[in-house]
């Protein structure tokens, strides 16, 4: 313990010169200047030790540069300065005192001198290795401790590091939305899992097939691959699809992945597991292979019906062709995109020569109004019709009736223009010649027209004459005149009574065509009950009944309505029969823009023999004895309705009463009349 102790003393002393030996170790050539030093120093207490005459012992200070030789220059450096130290020591001897006996003993203490220097040298030295190992030692130990703290400072930044990666991880794992789980590769227990898997526990020892399918026993078979067992076989990634149950038995789809961990002799010792629900995507795949098959099923019949269209289409372009009309189709820049055999024939242009040319431009066409407001009306009703007129290859002009139709694509949008083209010139010739023709017949309508009125006049005049000078005749030569000549008179007078009213039915008749108001909308219903009214007198002396049901409005001529309503319901009262009259007048519309009106009475009918020839000018099927009439008024009424572009047709059994049928258009053409 008191060695140790000293040798540690020894060692610390030697402290208080490390500022000279660290400059003495960094200065350039340190052994060579501290030999110098030491030898100054040695001759320096030579020269001491021989100027006072060896009355003083000099041989501490001789130990001085041995000391110092000896711990920075080296044990050789000291050996030289021990025998130094002593030959100066010898030489101040031998100058102070010349007996030669006291030299041998000088000799003799010389040597011991020596011994004691070189001691003290070797002592030093040995401190000096010391030192140096200690030194050595402490800048190993300190080199040690500060690796040592620097492999613990680093291997505690590893450990937070690795705690705060493995808190990132367990934070990523238990944040994890889909199970991941790993499973021990030998008895397939899951050993640890996140809580999207666990689902509130995860009793020890369960494996992975207890968990996730609620079976006994692993996976197997083609159709349910276990992924542990492919993964520990082949020791690499596989991925599979499986159905897992939850724990109420709700299935779902998922996609199962599975990674191998090897030991360090590459076996399999654990799997990691994750999985991802894709019932979503199986549903979704599932509408989509629905989806699928049924468009493969469309497109097929889709095709099916595109062959057939394609067919049709051929054949109708082989029946546009075969058509007499000119058919072509436009573009909205009016190109012609398709142009058919009827159109070539017409027009004398071929197919080729007509393709892709603007219409108006290859015929000069001529419309009856700007094409942009036809283009616009085509555009908002699909359709447009009119007269046009056209030039042919040669220069010849013609009149088509065309007719124009919007075709459309299959999304609804506008493509072009569909023209249909009839040559219409010879009618137009015929129409100009009926024009004419017409212009004379109103001409000669108007000249008869003025004739009947003057022959009514000219003949209702003597007529007029003859009644009067008959009743004067008849009031003044009464008492004169026998029965025989009242009776002639009385036949005059009725002869030209009934004469006056042929005139007048005449008239009427001819006037049907002639004079006429022109076709206005008006009430049926109205029109009956005026001329109802019109029989006021004879409806109150027979008691007579009407009914007027659902009389409809019509384009008509008022005064002519008038006119046949009158001769029917005159009619009904005429021929009355035993019972009280009954007349029911009522209408009916159809489909066809038609109205249909019925006028039914009960009275005497008539044979249906007779149903054509009653509507016949002067017919009768009774004597002028038994009723009263020209035979006209029927014949009027027919007049009236075909004026009117209908029918009218009469049903009736012999004393069971008579219907007059009437059809009439319910709107008039534009030409105002037929």
């Amino acid at each position: 313990m008191s060695i140790h102790f000293f040798w540690n003393r020894s060692l610390n002393m030697t402290n208080f010169f490390k500022p000279l030996r660290s400059f003495l170790d960094e200065f350039p050539g340190r052994s060579f200047s501290v030999i110098a030093i030491c030898v100054v120093l040695t001759l320096f207490v030579g020269f001491l030790d021989y100027a006072t005459g060896r009355e003083m012992d000099f041989s501490l200070f001789y130990f001085i540069p041995i000391a110092i030789s000896a711990w920075f220059a080296g044990i050789w450096a000291a050996v030289f300065f021990v025998l130094l130290s002593v030959v100066t020591w010898l030489f101040a001897d031998m100058l102070s005192n010349h007996q030669p006996s006291s030299w041998l003993v000088e000799w003799w203490n010389a040597g011991i001198q020596g011994l004691t220097f070189s001691l003290a040298a070797l002592t030093v030295f040995i401190i000096r290795k010391a030192f140096d190992q200690k030194h050595e030692l402490n800048a190993n130990l300190s080199e040690t401790l500060r690796k040592l703290e620097e492999a613990s400072n680093k291997r505690w930044l590893a450990e937070q590091e690795i705690i705060q990666r493995n808190e990132f991880l367990r934070h990523i794992f238990e944040s994890l939305t889909h199970p991941f789980y790993v499973v021990d590769a030998d008895d397939y227990s899951v050993l640890m899992a996140n809580p999207a898997t666990i689902q509130g526990g995860l009793p020890h020892g369960t494996t992975c097939y207890a968990l996730t399918h609620q079976r006994s026993e692993p996976c197997s078979g083609a159709e349910h691959l276990c992924p542990m067992e492919k993964v520990k076989n082949s020791r690499e990634p596989f991925t599979t699809e499986h159905i897992h149950y939850d724990k109420d038995g709700s299935e779902h789809h998922v996609e199962v992945h599975g990674y191998p961990v090897l030991d360090g002799e590459g076996k399999v010792i654990q799997v990691i597991v994750y999985t991802l629900d894709i019932t979503r995507r199986k549903h979704m795949e599932e509408e989509l292979r629905k989806s699928r098959d049924e468009l493969e099923l469309r497109v097929r019949e889709r095709t099916a019906e595109l062959v057939r269209a394609n067919e049709d289409l051929h054949k109708q372009a082989a029946l546009l062709n075969l058509a007499q009309e000119a058919i072509f189709v436009r573009g909205f820049d009016h190109t012609v995109k398709f142009w058919n055999d009827g159109a070539a024939e017409l027009y004398g242009f071929s197919r080729q020569e007509a393709l892709g040319k603007v219409t108006q431009d290859l015929l000069h066409t001529g419309f009856p109004e700007p094409l942009d407001q036809i283009v616009d009306q085509v555009l908002e009703s699909g359709r447009w019709g009119g007269e046009l007129l056209q030039t042919t290859s040669t220069g010849k002009g013609i009149f088509v009736e065309s007719r124009w139709a919007l075709q459309r694509g299959t999304d609804g949008e506008p493509l072009g223009f569909l023209e249909v083209n009839r040559d219409i010139t010879p009618r137009k010739r015929v129409e100009e010649a009926l024009r004419s023709n017409m212009e004379r017949l109103e001409l000669v309508n108007a000249q008869l027209q003025e004739f009947a009125f003057a022959a009514s006049h000219d003949l209702q005049e003597p007529l007029r004459k003859i009644q009067t000078f008959c009743d004067m005749a008849k009031k003044r030569c009464a008492p004169a005149l026998d029965s025989t000549s009242l009776d002639y008179l009385d036949k005059v007078l009725n002869s030209a009574s009934r004469m006056r009213r042929l005139l007048s039915d005449l008239l009427q008749f001819s006037q049907v065509a002639t004079r006429h108001e022109p076709f206005k909308r008006i009430d049926l219903a109205k029109i009956v009950r005026e001329a109802w009214d019109v029989f006021e007198a004879s409806v109150k002396d027979t008691a007579a009944l009407v009914e007027i049901e659902n009389m409809p409005a019509i384009e008509a001529d008022e005064s002519q309505m008038l006119r046949l309503f009158l001769n029917l319901i005159g009619n009904a009262l005429k021929f009355r029969g035993a019972a009280t009259p009954h007349i029911k007048v009522y209408g009916k519309l159809d489909r066809g823009g038609m109205c249909e009106l019925l006028v039914k009475d009960n009275g005497t009918g008539f044979d249906p023999q007779f149903a054509e020839l009653i509507f016949k000018p002067f017919q009768r099927l009774h004597g002028r004895s038994e009723y009263d009439g020209t035979g006209m008024g029927l014949a009027i009424c027919r007049k009236i309705v075909e004026r009117h572009g209908g029918t009218i047709i009469a049903e009736s059994v012999q004393g069971k009463g008579a219907t007059f049928i009437i059809r009439l258009p319910v709107k008039q053409n534009r030409f105002g009349e037929y």
